[in-house]
């Protein structure tokens, strides 16, 4: 059930998502992974405290679990707690080789304007896992260090990666836009 409870998550079908966890928590009670996710969707459901209860009672059950530590440190960035940046830490440091704390620390650094920090963890998030997102969080730190030639190599990477993902299309778009390679920017529409 909780595997179902994240895909509805991710799918945007947030109310059904909830359920799902609900669900699986009835059947274990200590489930610290539909925890750990109800959080994650509770979060998204704009209900922070909730939230943050859940991803810590997650953590009582599941100390040693990267992923509850990922969702804990979303929620906390998204409360602007800068706690969250050492769950991201936490998960690092039980798989380095988890390339999702790496992303969604840099995003946060991003979110702060912290553009070069951002970056080491971008580059990083690229190495393990070079997806649609990763390039694109690279990329978006690349323009904001000025360094376009780069983010438009990323923003490429992005597309190609996730090609039914407009809102990689529309940045490569405005790049090229700002690069005055005009010709190109129709490619992506």
């Amino acid at each position: 059930q909780f595997d179902r409870g994240f895909n509805l998550q991710v799918l945007g079908n947030l109310d059904e998502a909830l359920i799902c966890h609900d669900e699986a928590l009835r059947i274990d009670p200590f489930c610290g992974i539909a925890l750990s996710h109800k959080g994650r969707t509770l979060a998204a459901l704009s209900k922070k405290t909730e939230a943050l209860e859940c991803c810590d009672e997650a953590l009582r059950i599941v100390p040693g679990n990267p992923v509850a530590y990922v969702n804990r440190g979303d929620v906390r960035c998204q409360l602007h707690e800068l706690s969250g940046l050492v769950d991201y830490d936490k998960s690092i440091q039980l798989d380095p080789n988890y390339f999702i704390p790496y992303n969604n620390k840099g995003a946060a650094y991003y979110g702060q304007s912290r553009y070069s920090e951002s970056l080491v963890y971008d580059n990083k998030a690229v190495e393990l896992h070079p997806n649609g997102k990763s390039y694109h969080n690279k990329g978006r730190s690349l323009i904001a260090l000025k360094r376009n030639e780069e983010a438009l190599f990323c923003f490429e990477k992005a597309t190609q990666s996730e090609p039914s993902r407009v809102d990689y299309w529309e940045l490569r778009a405005q790049l090229l836009r700002k690069l005055g390679r005009i010709k190109e920017v129709v490619e992506c529409y």
